[in-house]
């Protein structure tokens, strides 16, 4: 996955402040997943992308044994470095391959925004095989955009230009779906979505463009500098046509839990 290991190397050092959670947030987060674990404190945990560790720092504080694992090893620093006790295991390893995890080690494996990026088919075969056998629980985390959104509309919009171009965006939603998908072949059952929070925030869809000029690719792909500047053009211009005078200044976002019970 080279599009993903140099994109969160190069924004590692920005990563929270460009798109953190906010401790309250986290521990809300933490809390929930406790709640859904149903408080068992003796669990292991495994963190598939670990990231920075705003949440894994915490989850470390709460279960008995914890191993965060990420692609990044820019990332993986700046988790080490907020890890006041030098002592949480991290463990560099690319989704795509075999996770450096024993056979039925894992009593929860939790993922936030990052298990998209892993092909849903070998997720599935390495959660369970890593996967307690007489009782796991699989959570995955998601930022989510309101549906009808101006955010949800203008990354539609960007999928189907890259499309244009013969190239396949990655789309968390429908990862999630074919995720479910595999795990209900496997008879396991998919609890109800636990909403943690949901949050407004003063943004634009030009704010929403000039970042999407900083990123290394576009949407899980690596388009040439040419044709990304050729989707970019077209996609402002789409904006302006679609949104007008009513220049959307609010952006309507959700945090969800997703439990998956194996």
């Amino acid at each position: 996955m080279p599009t993903t290991t140099s994109f969160y190397d190069q924004q590692a050092s920005v990563f929270d402040q460009r798109v953190g959670l906010s401790l309250p947030r986290c521990k809300q987060v933490v809390a929930t997943i406790e709640q859904l674990c149903g408080f068992n404190q003796q669990a292991t945990l495994i963190e598939m992308g670990c990231g920075t560790g705003e949440l894994g720092l915490l989850l470390a504080a709460h279960f008995k044994r914890y191993v965060g694992i990420d692609f990044s090893l820019a990332m993986l620093k700046q988790y080490k470095s907020r890890d006041q006790t030098d002592s949480i295991p991290l463990i560099q390893a690319d989704g795509n391959a075999t996770w450096p995890v024993a056979n039925q080690q894992a009593d929860i494996i939790f993922s936030s925004r990052a298990i998209h990026w892993i092909d849903p088919m070998h997720t599935v075969n390495e959660i369970y095989r890593i996967a307690n056998k007489k009782h796991a629980l699989l959570i995955i985390g998601r930022v989510e955009r309101a549906r009808n959104s101006w955010e949800s509309q203008l990354r539609k919009q960007c999928h189907q230009l890259l499309k244009q171009h013969h190239l396949t965006p990655l789309d968390g939603g429908q990862h999630l779906t074919k995720l479910c998908e595999r795990f209900r072949d496997k008879n396991a059952e998919i609890q109800s979505p636990q909403v943690v929070y949901q949050w407004q925030q003063e943004r634009s869809y030009q704010q929403s463009l000039h970042d999407w000029v900083m990123k290394t690719g576009l949407a899980g792909t690596t388009p040439s500098a040419a044709i990304k500047q050729k989707i970019l053009t077209k996609l402002e211009a789409w904006a302006v046509s679609h949104f007008g005078h009513k220049v959307p200044t609010q952006a309507e976002r959700r945090y969800v839990l997703y439990p998956i019970k194996l």
